[in-house]
This record gives structure tokens, C-alpha cells and sequence, in this order.
């Protein structure tokens, strides 16, 4: 919509128009830029594999140089520093797993005596009064119902990132 203009028309008082051509060359550079953008979305997982694996070459590689130095051959080297970082991952996860499901079952067990500690600190504040009532009034068969599905879909999710990561180490080797 126009708005009346009281006065003189001049050269200077009508409308610019601007009129913009996109060359060849543009569309050519918007065009490759999308399809770089799309193509590294759907390559990002492979290209994190590929990192991961060039990472993990670079933090063992002064090992494998070290006892190529003592006269092993490169292939028994790798076999010897992966075999080793193997024995200490399972070793770690051996003494840790135990002691992290202990600490899981013994908090599971004193669950009503935090909640109702929780609770109780809750309830001194007026501001907090009502998450004490709702905190108490948890049920949880309705929550472990409620979260079947996500986290199935996050168990998916976590086979995803093993796999991932046992590409890397194939990859690594």
C-alpha cells in the first residue's frame, strides 16, 4: 500500500528498484555448500568412527614405536599394546562394576529413608511445600511403565555407540 504523497515529484522521490541476478557461479556454490552440509550430516557418524580411530592410533603409536626400538616386529607390537590396554579395561571393569552395582542396591534400599529426608527439607519452605506432597506421592511401577519405551530405544542407542567404538578400535588396529 502506497501512502499519498502531498508535495512535488522529483527524480529523488519515486520508488528504487533493485534488481538482483544471481550468476551461474552462485547457484553453483549455494548448490555445493547444501549438498556439502547434507553429505556431512549423514557421513558424521562414520567420519567420528574415523577420528576416533586416527585418536586412539596417536595415543598408542610411541608404545608400538617403543617396542619396535626393542626389536619386536610392528605387527606383534600392536597385537602386544592392544592385548594390554584390553587386560587393563576388563581389569577396571571388574573391580568397578561389583562395587557400583553394591552402591546401587544399597541406595535403592535406603530410597524411602532419603525420600522422606528429602521431603521433610522440602516442607520447611512454603515455596517447596507442595514438591514435598507430590515427592511423597511417587509411585514407582507407574514411572518404570512410562519409561519402557525410551529406554528401549536408548538401549538401541547404546549398541549403536559400542559398535561404534569397536570400529574405531578395528579401525585403530
Amino acid at each position: 500500500m502506497m501512502l499519498p504523497y502531498h508535495g512535488r515529484v522529483t527524480e529523488s522521490s519515486k520508488p528504487t528498484v533493485v534488481r538482483v541476478e544471481l550468476s551461474l557461479k552462485s547457484m553453483l556454490v549455494v548448490l555445493a555448500l547444501t549438498a556439502g552440509a547434507w553429505l556431512l550430516v549423514h557421513l558424521l557418524p562414520a567420519l567420528l568412527v574415523l577420528v576416533t580411530a586416527m585418536m586412539v592410533v596417536g595415543v598408542l603409536s610411541p608404545f608400538v614405536a617403543w617396542l619396535e626400538h626393542r626389536t619386536v616386529r610392528h605387527t606383534f607390537a600392536i597385537c602386544t599394546v592392544f592385548g594390554i590396554g584390553a587386560a587393563i579395561s576388563l581389569t577396571l571393569l571388574t573391580l568397578t562394576v561389583p562395587t557400583v552395582v553394591e552402591q546401587v542396591k544399597t541406595l535403592a534400599d535406603k530410597e524411602p529413608e532419603i525420600r522422606e529426608t528429602l521431603a521433610v527439607c522440602l516442607e520447611r519452605s512454603s515455596l517447596t511445600a507442595a514438591l514435598a506432597d507430590d515427592l511423597r506421592k511417587v509411585r514407582y511401577a507407574e514411572l518404570l511403565q512410562a519409561s519402557k519405551l525410551p529406554l528401549l530405544a536408548m538401549s538401541g542407542r547404546v549398541f549403536e555407540i559400542a559398535a561404534y567404538s569397536i570400529a574405531a578400535v578395528f579401525l585403530a588396529f
